[in-house]
């Protein structure tokens, strides 16, 4: 009789247990091999960090249930030490985080479902490896709430993945002039309790460049105070963390081709983000994990065009290719602190993290309503996501219904942006006209699930005086 794969996950982190009573040093560039381990074990020595012993684990997994299991390295910033690596199984629309010997488990519909409860994750982003014989590969970056939310209030924009939702509240305060530039005060809560307060900057300007070209740049920045409880080993433990945030980007963007009813546009961006935290753990003993650092580089290129076949119809296409820096979870200066710079050129690499496109058509009544229908498709190396939508908009008014989800659900895992499917709505009402926004917007949407049956949603009010 096969074993039941929940039997084997306890497996594994019972492995895990034993593995991690003999934490030790990392080999600089590689994993401390299976082999080596089982043999340091039995000798009483190092088996190796964080990386080396959720790796073994991990090929320990899918030596049991099968080369095709969706299990996975999650590589995080954590609140109470430095970075961390751990095991991530996904099956029957759960999550499983195994932490050494301790395992997290995700409900379905969870925002949040990468969140680390033990260690109270923070940082910008979740960095997803899978194996790769005896070394990992990077297959995903994905924003974290805390990445989101410090990037919604310093440049106006929490993602660029079109499939993200954010799991917080927010509300700021503060002057903006036309060229987008600003200066606020925030305030809000994540939604694994997190509460965040502090002030934001953005200042942003344009050059232009010969042939209609130009250059499109931004400084950004905040300043905030963290504050979180969360419970370990039955212990309420609290963490207050002073967070430098900085976020900077510059773009080329080509002049508009305009032929008949045709127009053509390109951009291509190159963004860089970084965070450092000052910390205090009520549990912390090592005073070298209070400060902490987290950075993203990000380009994106993007071409969009547009048809108008008839004065009162419009097709708009859009695609977007986004690259990020990779590494390998073994490299020990990513991921344990370490100096060692050994197998550097062998660890590094660049993640086509997404290719996004796009199709939406709008057809606009005499009386000014715009009827809209459109889809998306997403490829990531985890597998691909598809949203079809339509809609209704006026002056003052838009909402639509939309189905998205996984293409394969069997091969994409429900944990990436996107891949939960499911069926839903949103509208947003601007009383004084998206032309001219003065005054109160109100938001609304909600989606039921079409793997569980669960249904979410979220209410958004702001406006601008």
């Amino acid at each position: 009789m096969p074993v039941p794969p929940e039997s084997i996950a306890r497996k594994v982190a019972a492995l895990g247990e034993q593995l991690v009573a003999n934490y030790g040093d990392s080999n600089a560039g590689t994993f401390v091999s299976r082999f080596e381990q089982y043999g340091r074990l039995n000798a009483g020595t190092s088996v190796g960090q964080c990386s080396d012993i959720h790796f073994a684990m991990l090929k320990a997994y899918k030596q049991m249930v099968g080369p095709n299991a969706k299990a996975y390295l999650v590589n995080f910033q954590t609140g109470d030490n430095l970075h961390h690596t751990n095991l991530l199984i996904e099956r029957n629309g759960r999550v499983n985080i195994i932490d050494y010997g301790n395992i997290t488990t995700s409900d379905p519909g969870q925002l949040d479902m990468l969140a680390q409860n033990r260690r109270g994750g923070h940082g910008l982003a979740y960095r997803i490896f899978t194996d790769d014989g005896e070394i990992d590969s990077m297959v995903a970056h994905i924003d974290s709430p805390m990445g989101k939310f410090l990037r919604e209030v310093s440049t106006g924009t929490s993602s660029f993945n079109p499939f993200e939702s954010h799991d917080y509240t927010l509300v700021t305060a503060g002057l903006q002039n036309s060229s987008g530039s600003h200066v606020k005060l925030f305030f809000g809560e994540l939604g694994g309790g997190d509460a965040i307060m502090g002030v934001a900057v953005n200042f942003s300007g344009v050059a232009d460049l010969p042939a209609g070209f130009s250059l499109q740049g931004y400084i950004s920045g905040a300043l905030a105070y963290a504050h979180r409880t969360f419970h370990v080993d039955n212990t309420s433990e609290s963490l207050h963390s002073g967070i430098i945030y900085i976020n900077t980007g510059l773009g080329i963007v080509s002049p508009k081709l305009e032929l008949s009813n045709f127009t053509f546009q390109a951009r291509t961006d190159l963004v860089l983000e970084g965070g450092v935290w000052i910390k205090q753990y009520s549990a912390m003993e090592d005073d070298d994990s209070r400060y902490e650092g987290d950075f993203n580089l990000v380009s994106r290129t993007r071409v969009d065009m547009t048809i108008r076949p008839t004065r009162n119809f419009q097709i708009a296409a859009g695609v977007e290719l986004e690259l990020v820096p990779s590494f390998r979870t073994a490299f020990p200066s990513s991921t344990d602190g370490s100096s060692g710079v050994d197998g550097l050129g062998q660890t590094l690499g660049v993640l086509p993290n997404r290719v996004t496109a796009s199709l939406d058509a709008t057809y606009t009544f005499p009386s000014g309503v715009d009827l809209t229908a459109g889809a998306t498709y997403q490829h990531t190396p985890l597998g691909g996501l598809g949203e079809a939508r339509v809609g209704v908009a006026t002056d003052i008014f838009r909402g639509n219904i939309f189905l998205q989800g996984a293409l394969d659900r069997d091969e994409t895992p429900i944990f990436l942006p996107g891949a939960r499917r499911e069926v839903g709505f949103l509208g947003e009402l601007c009383p004084e006209g998206r032309s001219a926004p003065r005054g109160v917007c109100i938001a609304l949407n909600g989606s039921r699930s079409l793997e569980d049956s669960t249904w979410s949603g979220s209410f958004t009010l702001g406006g601008h005086f």
